[in-house]
């Protein structure tokens, strides 16, 4: 697998906290456009992963139930909740369809 461009976790203070918890952000590298704008995409992450682990934990399902209700492998849907790797349009559009949950209302 290719290196990353980023981690979303690593502009946490707490990177074992991303997607679990309230958490406390760095401040971007460099104070970059590029840094700012990774940090701001780690962020809409994070709080995405909160409402897909609270739709998982209401539906009592475990993150390999949802990776293969969607076809996925667990792993890399187990690493994007954590912000090890950057989220797609394609996670945030397969929790949409099937959790319910988004940033926009959901249309079958």
């Amino acid at each position: 697998m290719p290196n990353p461009r980023y981690r979303p976790r690593d502009y946490c203070q707490d990177p074992q906290e991303f997607g679990r918890a309230s958490v406390a952000w760095l401040s971007p590298r460099g104070q970059t456009e590029n840094g700012l704008t990774q940090r701001s995409a780690a962020q809409l992450q994070h709080a995405f992963a909160l409402l897909v682990r609270a739709a998982l934990k209401d539906q009592a399902m475990t993150v390999t139930a949802y990776a293969e209700l969607t076809q996925q492998d667990p792993k890399r849907v187990s690493r994007l909740l954590s912000g090890e790797i950057v989220m797609r349009l394609e996670d945030a559009a397969a929790a949409q369809r099937h959790l319910q949950v988004g940033f926009i209302p959901h249309r079958p």
